[in-house]
């Protein structure tokens, strides 16, 4: 019997997400590391579009240096050295996301309409019910398009 899904709902400003739908952004990028292992990232589409549009399924999460980070990643990313740079100045560890199979909701949901009250700062972890709704719905579109893959079984940042 397989576990359940974990699902983190990702605030992700619209230049990203995308490129995250559209194939062409593979990792996601995060200053904060997950406490639990996520099976799909839900993403919040920032302002000015303010609603869920889409879903992705997660490949590695790989937790290591800015450099290492860059030097396995740059390029799938989205983001120039400079802006790289710039968003983890200060920080140690990086965590990346590798995006698998993405699909575009055919109706981008407010967050009103799950009862939730403000986007999450970088992410929260979807209860069960909210979490199986997306799976569900986008499994049921029947488009779910799986992304260029990253090098197939690589060891990241080895």
């Amino acid at each position: 019997m397989a576990a359940d899904p974990v699902v983190a709902l990702m605030s992700i400003r619209p230049r990203f997400a995308q490129a995250i739908l559209e194939g062409v952004k593979l990792v996601e990028l995060r200053r904060v590391p997950l406490k639990r292992p996520i099976t799909h990232v839900v993403i919040y589409e920032t302002a000015p579009t303010a609603a869920i549009v889409g879903v992705f399924g997660v490949g590695n999460v790989v937790e290591r240096t800015p450099r290492a980070v860059w030097d396995k990643y740059n390029g799938t990313s989205g983001l120039t050295k400079r802006e790289f740079d710039a968003y983890f100045t200060g920080k140690h560890l990086a965590i990346a996301i590798e995006v698998g199979e993405a699909t575009r909701l055919s109706e981008a949901v407010r967050l009103s309409d799950l009862s939730i009250r403000r986007p999450p700062q970088s992410f929260m972890y979807l209860p069960l019910p909210l979490a199986e709704r997306f799976l569900k719905e986008t499994r049921s579109h029947g488009n779910w398009r799986r992304s260029a893959s990253l090098e197939a079984g690589a060891d990241p940042c080895s």
